[in-house]
């Protein structure tokens, strides 16, 4: 009798022991700590900066980390910046998720305020890659501080933003304005289009005429972005607009895109200041001398339409 109930005894601290060790120990995880003002700490250019305090005097605000695809030509910041909880540029979304906890991922949508700021406002951002994000918030006050994630197709970090009251940012319309304007190239040549950092670029012979809609008034500006990404001129404002039945400044329906570029003061790509001569003047490109840069953004809008559209983009290059 003993013997068969020791052999039952054994068997069931057998059994006990097999499913003790049947529990994977890798699923048991410390709870990840919830997003406080300290995540909001970060080294930039080996500077340190604190978001929460530097941003305390503004309404909204916010700071983008990101993949600069011309980096060969210079230094990209993005690549060596980590967040307080070490998650950088090409980390995966598990190593998020470990470090800040379980989030819904949400699909990029084209209609969204910042992705549309991002859109008009920084138009040399390449957006491309970034299909999903993870998002995490603190708040402090009447104030919602967030932290997010954007991720590309493989689920790697491929930027990462620092937001201040993202509700607050200004917000583009959903619709684009369908303007009235297009290129016609010199006899003899085509106009071709090339990707570029995400974007449909124009590339233009030199000759080039910018044609208009005489049924339709229409106004742009025209800005220049270097390799990086940093607006390098700007200028170039027209002004195709009919009152009394007269156009004001332009009186025929096509301009030599040389003509329009020769309007572009420069800039200075670390301030976003005019540079200027040593007598105050200031300094415009040159077309026919235009050096390395990424590509030209044209902002367009129709007569009366400002505000309640968003503007329409022409990305292009003059060759």
């Amino acid at each position: 009798m003993m013997k068969k109930f020791m052999k039952q005894w054994m068997t069931l601290a057998l059994a006990v022991m097999m499913l003790v060790t049947a529990v994977p120990m890798g699923n048991v995880e410390a709870k990840a700590k919830k997003l406080g003002k300290k995540d909001f700490e970060y080294t930039f250019e080996g500077k340190k900066h604190d978001f929460v305090t530097e941003k305390k005097q503004y309404e909204w605000s916010w700071f983008v980390f990101y993949d600069i695809p011309e980096s060969k030509y210079c230094k990209n910041p993005g690549k060596t910046m980590k967040t307080k909880r070490n998650v950088k540029l090409g980390s995966t979304e598990s190593k998020v998720t470990k470090q800040y906890g379980k989030a819904t991922k949400k699909k990029v949508s084209k209609t969204e305020r910042y992705y549309k700021l991002i859109k008009y406002d920084h138009p040399a951002l390449d957006t491309s890659t970034w299909k999903n994000y993870l998002e995490y918030t603190y708040k402090k006050g009447k104030d919602k501080y967030k932290l997010r994630f954007y991720l590309d197709k493989k689920n790697k970090v491929t930027a990462f933003v620092y937001f201040k009251n993202l509700h607050k940012i200004d917000n583009y319309p959903n619709t684009e304005g369908k303007v009235n304007l297009s290129f016609k190239a010199p006899k003899g040549k085509k106009i071709k289009t090339k990707t570029i950092g995400g974007k449909k670029v124009y590339i233009l012979p030199k000759g080039t005429q910018l044609c208009w809609n005489k049924k339709k008034g229409v106004t742009y500006i025209v800005e220049q972005y270097n390799k990086t990404g940093d607006i390098i001129a700007i200028g170039g404002y027209e002004c195709f607009v009919k009152y009394n039945n007269r156009y004001d400044d332009i009186t025929t329906p096509y301009k030599n895109m040389e003509d329009v570029l020769k309007k572009l003061c420069r800039l200075d790509p670390k301030t976003g200041m005019g540079i200027t001569s040593k007598n105050g003047a200031w300094i415009f490109i040159n077309p026919n001398k235009l050096g390395g840069y990424r590509y030209f953004v044209m902002k367009c809008d129709n007569d009366g339409e400002s505000g309640k559209k968003a503007p329409y983009l022409i990305y292009f290059r003059y060759e």
